[in-house]
């Protein structure tokens, strides 16, 4: 019995904080984004920004939310990411791994609740 109340207990909290951590997610991933796009810029203080970023990914991981961070040239998972583009090549060991990768999956617990944004090679022949 009891593990069905912790069961219960740990659903109910998932389902009332789970909208509050997407919108974190969210206001992180502009973050970031905005880091990326004027990257170098002058007047643009992204050791300051870069400051909230971390703030916000400190409270998701207070919450059990773990930033998972993907590389270019890692396998390409449609759990874990989610393609907005595709750039061609010859290499056929390429075919289907990440070209570019736009911010971070977010996980929590063993589900993917937040995907990082990627381009993903393609062969063309």
């Amino acid at each position: 019995m009891s593990a069905e109340v912790e069961e219960y207990r740990n659903g109910l909290y998932e389902k009332l904080t789970m909208p509050f951590i997407r919108d974190i997610i969210e206001v992180r991933s502009g973050i970031e984004s905005m880091l990326a796009r004027h990257a170098g810029e002058e007047g643009v203080p992204a050791d300051e920004v870069r400051v909230f970023g971390d703030m916000l990914a400190d409270v998701l991981e207070k919450h059990s939310v773990e930033v998972v961070a993907s590389e270019p040239g890692d396998e390409f998972l449609s759990f874990k990411h989610k393609t907005v583009g595709q750039v061609p090549t010859t290499d056929e060991s390429l075919h289907g791994r990440i070209a570019e990768v736009e911010g971070e999956s977010y996980r929590l617990g063993d589900q993917y609740i937040a995907p990082a944004l990627v381009k993903v090679y393609t062969v063309e022949k």
